[in-house]
């Protein structure tokens, strides 16, 4: 882990940290000229996976740099990004209702960093509890200086499917995350 933007004691995952500032001024750049363009326009950020926590990221950066009027991120199947002070200040940042996490059954990534390395999930999470597409869900919330909520995600641990991290509310995502194996193989590579 590493410090994020010298905010004392909120540290971030170095990878997605490092992945995210190759592409930062671009990003703010973008959303400067758009916002120049369309000024009540409003800004969503979004992402799945790395891209959801590299989404993180740039909603922070969107926030802390630029501070649109109209700017909420949505994260899908996202891996936890930083710990609990990290954690924490992204909901003073995005209050309830302008961050939403969405997890998907058994999906595993959503389950790492692990807890027990420090690591914390942020926002209210909105979890379909269903393996393929029924859109039945739950929400969880999640509040600053608490601990994670047991509920949603948490409470299927043990049970992590790697298929549910490629169904997003009833859609199967195409591209890299596309299961190259035999129907009923033992392994799975995407």
């Amino acid at each position: 882990m590493t410090q994020y933007k010298g905010l004392n004691e909120s540290l971030v995952h170095l990878g997605f940290y490092q992945t995210y500032q190759y592409v930062s001024s671009k990003v703010l750049s973008a959303v400067s000229t758009y916002l120049s363009e369309s000024p009540s326009a409003t800004i969503l950020v979004t992402g799945h996976s790395l891209g959801a926590a590299l989404a993180t990221h740039a909603a922070l950066d969107i926030k802390e740099a630029i501070n649109p009027s109209n700017l909420s991120f949505y994260s899908f199947g996202s891996p936890r990004v930083g710990n609990a002070v990290f954690a924490d200040y992204i909901m003073t940042q995005f209050p309830q209702g302008l961050y939403q996490r969405v997890t998907h059954y058994t999906d595993l990534a959503v389950h790492v960093p692990l807890r027990e390395m420090n690591y914390k999930h942020a926002g209210n999470e909105v979890w379909y509890m269903n393996k393929g597409a029924e859109m039945e869900y739950a929400e969880c919330a999640n509040e600053a200086g608490q601990a994670e909520n047991e509920g949603c995600a948490n409470s299927n641990y043990w049970a992590q499917d790697p298929n549910s991290h490629l169904i997003y509310v009833g859609h199967l995502l195409p591209g890299m995350c596309k299961n190259t194996q035999p129907e009923g193989s033992a392994n799975f590579l995407a």
